[in-house]
Order: C-alpha cells, then sequence, then structure tokens
C-alpha cells in the first residue's frame, strides 16, 4: 500500500478483513461507508499516519487491535446513533462503557484515570500509547486482555484494585520502564512483593516489571511457576535463580532478555518448558546428578550446548 493516503470506501463494503491496511503508514484519512458492519483484527495496525476516525452507526463488530500501534491517532469518534460502540474524549468503549476497547496511541495526556463503571480492558486497548506514565485503574476492574498495555514504554507503575480476576499474556509486554506493579491486599486472584506481580498463593510469577533496575533476581522460595513472557523485556537482568521446587517456565518467558546471561536451576527433574523461553546467549546452570536429563528433554535439549553443572561455573556474566 506505499503511497496510499486516503481511503474512501464504497456505499455497499460490508466489512474490512483481517489486517486488510495493516502497515500503511502513509495513510492519514479513512471515510467508512453507512452500511459497514465489521472490521477485521488489525485491520489498520501500523498505520502511522492516521490521527483521527469515525465509526459509523451501522457498525457491529470490532476486531482486536484495529488501530493498535497507529502511534499519531489521537481519536476514535462514533456515530451517537451506533448500538454497540460509543466514544468519549476520543476513547472507544462499548455502548454500555463497561468495556474500553481502544485508547488511541497519539493521545498527548501523559495520565488517564479510567471511567469508574469499566470492569473490562480488551486486548491490546493501550497498545503503544507510549505518552502514557500514569494510569488509574476503577474499583470495578475485574478484566484485563492480552497484550492490553503492550508497548506503554514510558508506564512508571501500576496499581490494580481488590476485584481484578484476569490478566492476559503479555498484558506489560514491552513496557520498558514500568517499576513496580502492585495489588490491593484484598485481592483474591493476584499478589505483589517488591513490585513483582504473582498468582494470590505465591506459586507463579505472572509479570516481573521489565523496568525494575536489579542485575540479579533470586526466585523465592515456594514458586513453581513462570508465566509465559513472565520475564520478558527484562534487560536490567544479568542472573536469574530458581529453587528446587520449580515445574515449569511457560513459553517466551525471557524473551527480549538481551542481557540474561546466567540462569541457575536447582530443580531434579527438568521443569516443563516452553517454546523460546530463554535468549540464545543465555547459560543454564543444572544439578549434576541431572545434567543428562535436562539436555534430552523436550525443549530443553534445544539449549543443549549452554546446559552446564551448576559447579562448572557460580555465575556467569560476559566479559
Amino acid at each position: 500500500c506505499a503511497g496510499l493516503v486516503s481511503i474512501s470506501f464504497p456505499a455497499g463494503l460490508n466489512s474490512i478483513g483481517e489486517g486488510a491496511f495493516a502497515g500503511c503508514a502513509g495513510l492519514v484519512s479513512i471515510s467508512f461507508p453507512a452500511g459497514l458492519n465489521s472490521i477485521g483484527d488489525g485491520a489498520f495496525a501500523g498505520c502511522a499516519g492516521l490521527g483521527f476516525v469515525s465509526l459509523p452507526a451501522s457498525l457491529a463488530d470490532i476486531g482486536e487491535g484495529v488501530f493498535s500501534r497507529c502511534v499519531n491517532l489521537s481519536a476514535i469518534e462514533v456515530d451517537v446513533g451506533n448500538k454497540v460502540y460509543a466514544s468519549k474524549d476520543g476513547v472507544l468503549f462499548n455502548k454500555a462503557f463497561t468495556e474500553i476497547i481502544s485508547y488511541p496511541a497519539g493521545k498527548a495526556a501523559s495520565s488517564y484515570k479510567i471511567p469508574s463503571g469499566i470492569t473490562s480492558i480488551s486486548s491490546g486497548a493501550f497498545s503503544g500509547c507510549s505518552n502514557l506514565y500514569y494510569i488509574s485503574f476503577p474499583a470495578a476492574l475485574s478484566y484485563i486482555g492480552e497484550a492490553a498495555f503492550e508497548g506503554c514504554g514510558n508506564l512508571y507503575s501500576l496499581s490494580f484494585p481488590p476485584g481484578l480476576s484476569y490478566i492476559g499474556e503479555g498484558a506489560f509486554e514491552g513496557c520498558k520502564n514500568l517499576t513496580a506493579i502492585d495489588v490491593d491486599g484484598g485481592n483474591k486472584a493476584y499478589a505483589s512483593k517488591d513490585g513483582v506481580l504473582f498468582n494470590k498463593g505465591l506459586t507463579e510469577i505472572i509479570s516481573y516489571p521489565a523496568g525494575k533496575a536489579a542485575s540479579s533476581y533470586t526466585v523465592q522460595e515456594g514458586i513453581r511457576g513462570i508465566g509465559a513472557k513472565g520475564l520478558s523485556g527484562c534487560s536490567n537482568l544479568y542472573f536469574v535463580s530458581f529453587p528446587a521446587a520449580l515445574s515449569y517456565i511457560g513459553k517466551a518467558a525471557f524473551e527480549g532478555c538481551s542481557n540474561l546471561y546466567s540462569v541457575s536451576l536447582h530443580a531434579q527433574k527438568p521443569p516443563a518448558l516452553g517454546e523460546a523461553a530463554f535468549p540464545s546467549h543465555a547459560r543454564i546452570y543444572v544439578p549434576e546428578e541431572s545434567l543428562s536429563a535436562y539436555k534430552s528433554t523436550f525443549n530443553w535439549k534445544d539449549y543443549g550446548g549452554a546446559i552446564m553443572t551448576i559447579h562448572e561455573d557460580r555465575c556467569y556474566y560476559p566479559l
């Protein structure tokens, strides 16, 4: 779509497919027809030139991440006659104002107070909102979708209410300056300690903030699992040590940990390991008696040359 600057869709158009105009960075103007019913996932993702969109009354279905990475999009408006969606201050909501669908990445505000009636934040709703430093969450919030705050590079800290019961995978991925995720002590699903997000039982790490300054992290006793992308993007970490009780590590758990060079595991039995869990340059230290088991176990064997016994080197840093 090189050179595409504006689009005026024909009157009979009913739907726009998934990713149809994704990456059309020069696109600055869109005119939607009155009969449009649906827009597919990521249809206009990465359209960096868009500054404003207005959605028709007929629109009944908007996919995930339709306007994600539209870094100059400052407002999404909806015809007041629409029965499914609504907008306020340029932010897209469902009609009942209980769910945020999309907060435009180009809004200039450095803070945002989510309205009191909001119970749900859609997948990718705040994706790429690099202008935001602070977000205030309402007490009613119960659901945060996948990648909801992905790429919000200037968020510094987050504090969640007691009613929050679900946080989707990769919700804080790419939040490179996030130093703390706190949770109200009355929350029944999640807990936080030293700014790290855990499940309530403190047996699983959900998210270690990428902006924490520490160069090492010794995972506390009792932790049995690391969630998918649980420590992704933690470029300050050089060394991580896991307790003997660890039983699983989720996919891409350490994705983007560019300085992670030493991982120590004390579990005798190799934990279940998700795909692409560790960066390729990391050295992985395991109990001597378990070396062969790690090197022959599914997914672990992909790191065969990097797996060695703990006594071979207590802690490795690159020269």
